[in-house]
């Protein structure tokens, strides 16, 4: 399959690699956002080597050289507009989020931690190609937990991002395990399956299941950032971030600013600062307007106002 990839981010690199002046490590530390590009790159790298997996971008672009970054950046022809802007911040976001949180927890190598971040991320990008009419439910998806997110896709498309992912990913081992994990845990109609036990410490599983984790929750962050009205991802961020990597709750604003703060650098880097601003304003401005109960009964009418305006809180 051809993957989609964003216009402004290959617009940059192109211009980057194609000048001589500047090093090919910012080309290796700006590749990561595009999330296909990312993955493409590390497909075909590890289609070519027989040595140990290459599981981060760095290690890939020691292998194959300036002559074949540039090559693999320029081969692009599936490019993405402006319309997929908010997909690309989702994106980013839940990278930098996984970034930031590993730097805590010390689970892989940032680069690996990012790329579990965005690994929805990919899965969305193929339902792209794959069904162009996805495109007309993604502001949707992107506001709903991974497991909604699948069962919406099923019912549409009779596939989803998790069969996407299982059907593109070849290599490494270890994004491979972190997609049976997803898996196992969610299934088609919409709900997560918790796991009783979970692998041993020195388990060969263990890592990617701790990148799962990141990824989960790391997707929290993204939506609790883009779409602060939905309360269920403020608290499931919350949550998972104590539970999983015992981070306490009064550390979590100063996390979600770091966050916001890493994007807007990164925005910068792609000269779309302001058209990415928006949607961080648009999020902050966002007042949550009221509903309309259809119902006759008045005293039922006044307790499911009471109950909304609770939920607001």
């Amino acid at each position: 399959m051809s993957t989609p990839v964003f216009e402004h981010t290959v617009i940059s690199l192109r211009s980057i690699i194609e000048n001589e002046n500047e090093p090919l490590q910012k080309v290796s530390r700006l590749i990561k956002y595009d999330p296909c590009l990312y993955f493409s790159l590390l497909q075909n790298v590890n289609a070519l080597t027989t040595r140990a997996e290459i599981t981060s971008i760095s290690r890939a672009v020691s292998l194959i050289g300036a002559e074949g970054l540039q090559r693999h950046i320029l081969q692009q022809d599936y490019f993405l507009d402006e319309e997929y802007m908010l997909l690309w911040c989702y994106s980013v976001l839940a990278g930098e989020a996984a970034s930031i949180i590993n730097e805590k927890a010390d689970i892989a190598e940032d680069e690996e931690a990012f790329f579990a971040g965005i690994m929805s991320s990919i899965g969305i990008l193929f339902m792209y190609a794959e069904h162009p009419k996805h495109k007309k439910i993604c502001d949707l998806l992107l506001r709903v937990p991974i497991e909604h997110k699948i069962f919406i896709e099923e019912r549409l498309f009779k596939t989803n991002l998790l069969k996407q992912l299982d059907k593109n990913t070849v290599s490494p081992r270890i994004y491979k395990e972190l997609i049976n994990i997803m898996n196992f845990i969610f299934s088609e109609d919409g709900q997560r399956i918790e796991l009783f036990s979970h692998p041993a410490r020195f388990s060969v599983n263990y890592k990617s299941y701790q990148l799962f984790q990141l990824m989960d929750v790391s997707e929290s962050a993204a939506r609790a950032i883009l779409f602060p009205a939905v309360v269920e991802a403020q608290e499931k961020f919350r949550e998972m971030s104590k539970r999983y990597f015992k981070i306490p709750e009064n550390e979590v604003e100063e996390l979600l600013a770091d966050i916001v703060e890493r994007f807007e650098d990164v925005c910068k880097e792609f000269k779309v600062e302001e058209l990415s601003e928006k949607f961080i304003v648009s999020a902050e401005d966002y007042h949550l307007s009221g509903i309309n109960f259809l119902t006759k009964s008045e005293p039922l009418k006044n307790s499911l106002e009471k109950i909304y305006a609770a939920n607001r809180e």
